[in-house]
């Protein structure tokens, strides 16, 4: 019985003992004032800067440049007449005829026109307004009358589009390309008169005058066909002479002709030269393709030698490759006779 009596009050003093130790160290924590179980005040937040927009650069919507505004591109097709290198005779008239389309956000109205702004005129008004209206994605003709020049030659006339303010304008992503019209006029041919017979009335003895020196026959005067990779020497066509001229073609078919040993080379057009005009006519140690040479032009060329003759381009057999050329050449000056 006594010992059941301990043992009851035993535990229940350690149950009161624990709760009393609990409340000590809850009563440590607790701020001054304040009761040991009542939970600690939060300080309420402190109002944060209301954010400021973003600003964002705005622009006014852009008006269209006048790139944008008048631009032209070529018609199908884009010369209507007078392709690039028409043979025309010296003084004839024609009507060049370009198919332009406006691809431009503006209307081109009648205050527009076509202008001329480099290379020989051509007989040709300067300014040619434009006979309609043409809005954007329409196609117009442009029709320019003109007249091809006395003299023979190569000729390249430069045309654009202007509008109402005076702006040039022409073909191309920046609109800064002209239309032009690229013809050939050959030198006029000596009239050439039948002499009348002699009559019957004897003619006095002429006195002997002094003779005329015959003039220098060329060295050389061959038609002749090459074919690729050939070189040739046009101081003599001899396979033992140094080679002034290579013909050559490429992976892709097109053929060239290549200055060899200093030797130089050039265009000169339609019609056959003489010495003094191939003397004059540029020329230069570079390649020159053969895709946009028509038949029957002429070069002109100065041998390693320093002979100057001249080169016709006869024909150019496309399978098999075989070149066919005339070629002349005048003798130096020290090798007349």
């Amino acid at each position: 019985m006594k010992i059941e009596l301990r043992r009851g009050w035993g535990r229940g003093r350690w149950i009161w003992a624990l709760v009393g130790f609990v409340l000590a160290l809850a009563g440590c924590s607790a701020w001054p004032g304040q009761a040991p179980w009542a939970s600690s005040p939060v300080p309420p937040p402190s109002p944060s800067p209301t954010p400021r927009p973003t600003a964002t650069a705005t622009h006014p919507p852009a008006t269209p440049t006048p790139a944008a505004c008048d631009r032209a591109a070529p018609g199908l097709p884009l010369d209507v007449t007078i392709p690039d290198d028409t043979v025309l005779e010296p003084g004839a008239p024609f009507t060049k005829v370009w198919r332009v389309r406006n691809v431009g956000t503006c209307t081109w109205t009648r205050e527009y026109a076509l202008v001329w702004v480099s290379g020989p005129q051509l007989a040709a008004a300067t300014r040619v307004p434009l006979p309609y209206e043409v809005p954007p994605q329409a196609t117009i003709d442009l029709e320019v009358p003109m007249q091809a020049p006395a003299e023979g030659g190569l000729y390249h006339s430069n045309w654009m589009l202007s509008n109402a303010q005076g702006h040039v304008f022409g073909l191309g992503p920046a609109a800064d390309q002209p239309l032009w019209v690229r013809l050939w006029v050959p030198e006029a041919t000596p009239e050439v008169r039948t002499p009348t017979a002699p009559t019957a009335t004897p003619s006095p003895t002429p006195s002997p005058s002094p003779t005329a020196t015959p003039t220098a026959p060329p060295a050389v005067h061959e038609t002749r066909a090459i074919l690729p990779a050939a070189t040739v020497d046009l101081d003599a066509l001899s396979p033992e002479g140094v080679p002034d001229l290579a013909y050559r073609r490429d992976d892709d078919g097109a053929a060239f002709l290549e200055p060899l040993n200093q030797a130089r080379l050039g265009v000169f057009g339609p019609t056959a030269p003489d010495e003094p005009a191939c003397r004059q006519t540029p020329q230069a140690q570079a390649a020159l393709p053969l895709s946009g040479l028509p038949p029957g032009m002429y070069l002109c060329f100065t041998t390693d030698a320093g002979r100057v003759g001249r080169l016709r381009f006869v024909a150019l057999d496309p399978e098999s490759g075989e070149l066919t050329v005339e070629v002349l050449t005048w003798p130096l000056p020290e090798e007349a006779p």
